[in-house]
C-alpha cells in the first residue's frame, strides 16, 4: 500500500498502473477497523460500471484482490472501494 495514511478509515492502491490488457491488476486495500460490507468497483470514464467485487465482511488490515484487466478496453478507469459508508476512488490506466 502506498505510504499515504488512511482516508475515512480506508486506503487503496493498484499494481501495475498503468496495466497492459494481458495483466492482472492487484488491488491492495487497507481497513483501519473491521467492516461489515466491502465492495470494489471499476467504472469507465463515462460512469459505466465495468467490474464489481463484493468482498463481504473484512477484518482490519491489508487485503488483496486480483482483477483480470484483459476484460477491459484500453483507456482510463476509476476504481473505488466502499466499506460501510467510507469511500475512496483512484484512477487506473489500461494500455495495449
Amino acid at each position: 500500500i502506498e505510504e499515504q495514511g488512511f482516508v475515512n478509515g480506508v486506503k487503496m492502491t493498484t499494481y501495475p498502473n498503468p496495466a497492459t490488457t494481458s495483466d492482472n491488476v492487484r488491488i491492495e486495500y487497507g481497513l483501519e477497523t473491521a467492516k461489515k460490507k466491502v465492495e470494489i468497483n471499476i467504472y469507465s470514464t463515462s460512469g459505466q460500471l465495468v467490474y464489481t467485487s463484493s468482498e463481504g465482511a473484512k477484518a482490519s488490515g491489508i487485503h488483496r484482490l486480483s482483477v483480470p484487466v484483459g476484460l477491459l478496453s484500453s483507456g482510463s478507469y476509476v476504481y473505488s472501494l466502499e466499506a460501510d459508508g467510507a469511500r475512496i476512488s483512484k484512477c487506473l490506466e489500461v494500455i495495449k
